[in-house]
């Protein structure tokens, strides 16, 4: 094999595991990326049970707050004339 030949040989293998190593890299990284997902989505979950957690309601919390008008059950005075 001429030294040309050999040169390039040993550029394509050197490439090939540079791009070995990226490889491994990437998919070292995908699953360092997974596993933060499947934490926020673990996360997020809990706050979405948290926050499906209804308040205790206590009956007569709103008296005095809410009050209807002695006249609520007339019609509006605009409704008169169609009334009669």
């Amino acid at each position: 094999m001429s030294e040309d030949n050999e040169a390039i040989l040993q550029a394509i293998q050197a490439g090939f595991a540079h791009t070995e190593r990226q490889f491994t890299d990437l998919i070292a990284s995908n699953s360092r990326l997974e596993n933060k997902v499947d934490n926020i989505g673990s996360r997020l979950a809990n706050l979405e049970a948290e926050l499906m957690v209804k308040p205790d309601r206590k009956p007569g919390s709103a008296t005095g707050l809410i009050w209807i008008s002695d006249d609520f059950d007339e019609p509006p005075e605009e409704f008169k004339e169609y009334m009669e």
